[in-house]
């Protein structure tokens, strides 16, 4: 092979590189910010979508407890009631997810405080 060849070679070999890191980073998992107020017994899901290998999951509750459920591709890997404060990291392995995050406020009969979850939820590329 030609010297020539092998610059042509090394050439196609990083262009190729530079188009999947590209496409890879628009189709990472985009960080999630949580702001919102529940009411008695109400709940709110969230779903992050896109490459990643790690989650990191930090939520806070102010007013009374929350309960907060994680779902990873299908699977609970977190599942925690009566919290003021979520700080989750869970390794995925890299590839695609689904994750589904739901948030809820439990009931007290109707008779329960409206809390606000504020926070953000995070995939890690690598």
């Amino acid at each position: 092979m030609s010297s020539q060849s092998k610059i042509y070679a090394i050439g196609a070999i990083i262009v190729m590189a530079f188009i999947a890191v590209v496409l890879l980073t628009q189709n990472m998992a985009q960080p999630l910010s949580v702001s919102e107020y529940i009411s008695d017994g109400g709940s709110l899901t969230y779903t992050v979508k896109g490459y990643g290998s790690r989650l990191n999951v930090a939520l806070t509750s102010t007013n009374d407890y929350m309960y907060v459920k994680i779902v990873v591709d299908g699977q609970s890997v977190y599942d925690k009631n009566n919290i003021y404060d979520v700080n989750y990291k869970y390794n995925m392995g890299f590839g695609y997810h689904i994750i589904n995050i739901i948030l809820q406020n439990p009931t007290l009969f109707g008779l329960g405080s409206r809390i606000q979850v504020s926070g953000i939820v995070s995939v890690d590329l690598f």
